[in-house]
């Protein structure tokens, strides 16, 4: 029957994913930014999965490039998609090795999730079920552990992040653990090696080492416990774990040693210091019981749901205070029941009751520094093992039904007696407590059937009849209690609204190449834009400092988050910006609804045309056409003064004598006083506004009551704004879908060369210079001169981009005279070559690189090849040889010996 359970559960909760009818995540992120929000559709008042964000604009968009190159042949190991570059499969941050995110490789990045999480979850209750087994629990037992594990609430919240890949593999370390200490030959430890190598492939450091404390601890328990005080087998059992552990680390080595090399060496962390004591309000509690606490579209007390979620159910709850019991009575080993009391309560402790006694933790790698919440990843194995045992004692027979007041009989009504009363406690807390996410369904899904387990389990420690009914109540409400425990983290959504392209989209598509983009505000939001094969110089990833340095003299407020960067919305301020030019951005892509506190709306780029006084205000009638006049030339939109009396959507039709030339929308907020309603406009044909003949018709309606200006001859008051003279460094190319494009033309290629250079040894000034000085010529800032003197006449030259793939980018270029290949990337843990020999890489522009090059044709080729990736998969090889040979070697003396004895 659970079996039967567990498969309805996941029929309902991933079938239709599975089957490709919708995607396992949510899309509806994308309803709040442009232009998802402006395309058909689109309902911005749905969105109710805002912490699915990682997920929209990190993960998928990486993984998905590294499928889409994997088809070409390309294995990914570094893009060069945001923030000049940084490592996809170089590093463990995606997690693509682990046993469930590997599907990513091969299947649509659309599909891959649901398959994922099917993959985690069998995986994770594989494992879990082995080791409730090896500990000699039965198989109801064992079954129903392999359901809550995957179901508590760490892994749960964490769907579709590093995190639940690194949970996952929990069950099978500590099962190997196990299994070592029962078995004790070499070999034996080479399934640990294996569970500690996909420990770290899941992308997650923190919870990895946070998993390895506790199995150290545990494997000194049983080891202890199995040889008492004989020292030479302790010794040398633990050293054997030990030596797995270090050879699974080593495993990993081609991915570790660079994340190690980038986090510790090039990123500034320090944001995370006091991450260990980031305790939780212990009003957080309730989500160990209640399946839909907290689960809401807003921060409490500055955590996201996933940081808070604790669930293990009320029936779990329960049956693990039954396992204790039952590890008293002996039914499983005692170590394994007190190791994981142990192991909850320092977990509950250090979540939720710092103090003195915890404040020397932090001292401890990898504790030190991340957010102690993330404790939550071992709470799940120990609660589902003594659940496990709790379901035992339910089903034991052996009670001693004749003496009421045996300890484990005592410890029974006690530990029932107290969670029951806690679940009803813990209900009218949350009703006081006021928090909106309560409802009472979750006291009939939570605390009623916890209420009536504890009652059958009192009843029943005198009568067989009421354990077997709380069996089958416990079999049933668990998997129920799981359907809304996954509701609001397991979001699904439309195929067709997964990554939606855009006409903006198209266009960048079309014209970018080589180069790059950045983001005013949050349109195509970072990283979307790596999905559709676009580069921003902004982005969300972890910034070596020097490119965060650059990003930061570019706009001192770049950085919105630790590891998130956009540039203002003024967007004057980025036409003439040398720092830009020379890190190759040629379009800024605005949010044509943004706006200054007030709301303001922001105003566009240019210089407006005189215009005569106005009369009185009017109030313009929804649905009606309103008319202006404005000369003909050169345009970039329009200005509307306007009084928004509620939220409303202006549409703007340009016309002529031949029809409709340019139309565009925006929306815009209420507005007290009257503001000046920007509308971009672009020739729908992608020619050029007509600059002679009669003067153009403006046509305006607007979906809800506005106030607007007529000019004396009773038509609207519209400003048309032009571009200025001076020019102010700015194309208008796109408007439309809450998008504005502008190009810069003044924009520097991404990849280019150049025959003269200005050395500024200092880093300070160097950086000044590249954020302030004009590049003439595509001038270059370097820190050491060149080896051969450059000319800076200005060679005759041809460059082509040959490839340009992320992890090689190679050049063929024919010159006049020497000069230099630059690169606009992070290109640090890059090698390069001319026609095949080494060469060094100069630091250019602060950030990027420049090889020199001496006249003639050649072809310049640089490659992502960190040295710790070399020493790395040195590493990784030697380990990989030696698990081999430990794992083999048993069957080749098996082998040898049966052909001895054949000869006698």
């Amino acid at each position: 029957m659970l079996g039967a359970l567990g498969l309805a559960f996941v029929a309902l909760r991933l079938g239709p994913s599975l089957l490709g009818l919708n995607v396992f995540t949510g899309l509806d992120l994308f309803e709040l930014f442009r232009p998802w929000s402006e395309l058909p559709g689109s309902d911005e008042a749905s969105s109710t999965s805002v912490y699915v964000s990682d997920q929209l604009d990190y993960f998928l968009p990486a993984m998905h490039e590294v499928h889409v190159r994997l088809l070409q042949g390309d294995l990914a190991m570094w893009t060069s998609a945001n923030v000049g570059g940084f490592p996809l499969l170089g590093t463990i941050n995606y997690g693509m090795i682990s046993p469930g995110r590997w599907v990513f490789f091969i299947l649509p990045t659309w599909l891959a999730p649901a398959w994922s999480k099917l993959l985690e979850m069998a995986f994770a209750a594989t494992f879990t079920f082995l080791l409730v087994r090896r500990l000699g629990m039965s198989k109801l037992g064992a079954g129903l552990a392999a359901f809550i594990y995957p179901m508590t609430g760490f892994i749960i919240a964490w769907t579709n992040w590093p995190q639940t890949a690194v949970a996952t593999i929990i069950p099978m370390l500590f099962w190997s653990i196990e299994r070592f200490s029962q078995e004790r030959r070499v070999r034996d430890a080479v399934p640990v090696a294996i569970a500690t190598a996909l420990l770290l492939f899941g992308g997650f450091p923190a919870v990895a080492a946070q998993t390895l404390y506790l199995a150290g601890i545990y494997a000194l328990v049983r080891t202890l416990v199995r040889h008492r005080r004989s020292v030479r087998p302790i010794l040398r059992d633990l050293a054997i774990l030990a030596g797995a552990v270090v050879v699974g680390v080593g495993v990993t080595a081609f991915q570790l040693l660079p994340f190690a090399d980038q986090l510790l060496g090039e990123t500034d962390l320090s944001y995370r210091e006091d991450g260990f004591f980031g305790v939780n309000s212990r009003h957080f509690m309730l989500t160990t019981i209640f399946p839909e606490s907290f689960s809401g579209n807003y921060l409490w007390s500055g955590l996201s749901p996933m940081d808070v979620n604790s669930y293990l159910g009320g029936m779990v709850v329960i049956l693990a205070a039954l396992g204790v019991v039952r590890t008293i009575r002996g039914g499983i080993p005692r170590s394994v029941g007190l190791f994981c009391l142990g192991a909850i309560v320092l977990v509950v402790g250090l979540i939720w009751f710092q103090g003195p006694w915890s404040d020397w933790m932090n001292n401890l790698p990898f504790l030190s520094g991340n957010p102690i919440g993330r404790m939550r990843s071992q709470l799940g194995l120990p609660v589902a093992l003594l659940a496990a045992a709790g379901i035992d004692h339910l089903r034991s027979d052996s009670q001693d039904q004749t003496r009421a007041f045996t300890l484990p009989t005592v410890v029974t009504v006690a530990a029932v007696t107290l969670l029951a009363g806690a679940g009803a406690a813990l209900l009218v807390s949350g009703r006081i407590l006021d928090i909106s996410q309560y409802a009472w369904r979750d006291a009939l899904v939570a605390v009623v059937p916890m209420l009536a387990l504890g009652v059958l389990v009192l009843i029943g420690l005198r009568r067989s009849w009421p354990r077997w009914i709380a069996l089958a109540l416990v079999v049933v409400t668990v998997p129920l209690q799981a359907v809304p425990a996954t509701a609001f983290y397991w979001p699904t959504g439309e195929r067709d609204a997964f990554f939606r392209t855009s006409a903006g989209i198209e266009y960048l598509q079309e014209h970018l190449g080589h180069d790059r983009i950045a983001t005013l505000g949050h349109p195509i939001r970072p990283n979307t834009n790596q999905y559709f094969g676009l580069r921003t110089l902004n982005g969300h990833a972890f910034v070596p400092e020097d490119m965060a340095a650059v990003l930061t003299a570019i706009d001192e407020r770049a950085f919105i988050g630790p590891t998130y960067s956009v540039l203002s919305s003024a967007v004057t301020q980025f036409g003439i910006q040398p720092g830009l030019d020379r890190f190759g951005v040629r379009y800024l892509v605005a949010d044509a609804e943004s706006s200054y506190p007030g709301p303001i709306p922001a105003p566009l780029a240019g210089v407006e045309d005189a215009v005569s006084e106005s009369s009185e205000p009017v109030l313009l009638e929804p649905g009606q056409s309103y008319e202006a006049q404005i000369a003909p030339g050169e345009l970039r939109g329009l200005h509307i003064p306007m009084t928004v009396n509620e939220a409303a959507t202006v549409s703007v039709e340009l016309v002529d004598a031949d029809g409709t030339i340019a139309r565009n929308e925006v929306d815009v907020r209420a507005t007290t006083d009257q503001v000046k309603v920007p509308v971009a406009l672009t020739p729908i044909d992608g020619g050029a506004f007509p600059d002679t003949g009669d003067p153009l018709t403006v046509r305006v309606t607007v979906d809800a009551p506005v106030t607007a200006a007529l000019e004396p001859d009773g038509d609207l008051q519209v400003l048309a704004v032009r571009p200025p003279v001076p020019s102010d460094g700015l194309e208008l190319v796109f408007a439309g879908e809450g998008l504005i494009i502008w190009e810069r033309p003044t924009a520097l290629p991404r990849i280019r060369w150049t025959s003269d250079a200005i050395v500024i040894p200092d880093p300070a000034e160097r950086l000044d210079a590249m954020a302030n000085d004009p590049a003439p010529g595509g001038t270059v800032i370097l820190s050491d001169a060149p080896e051969t003197p450059l000319t800076g006449t200005g060679s005759t030259t041809e460059l082509t981009v040959v490839e340009d793939s992320g992890d090689t980018i190679r050049v063929d270029v024919t010159a006049t005279e020497p000069g230099l290949v630059v690169i606009s990337d992070n290109v640090e843990n890059f090698v390069a070559t001319v026609d095949g020999d080494p060469v060094e890489i100069l630091s250019a522009d602060y950030a990027g690189g420049a090889v020199e090059v001496p006249a003639g044709a050649h072809q310049v080729e640089l490659t992502y090849a960190p040295e710790s990736g070399a020493r790395g998969a040195a590493i990784s090889l030697v380990c990989l040889v030696l698990l081999a040979g430990i794992g083999i070697a048993p069957l080749l003396r098996r082998r040898i010996r049966a052909r001895g004895e054949g000869r006698r």
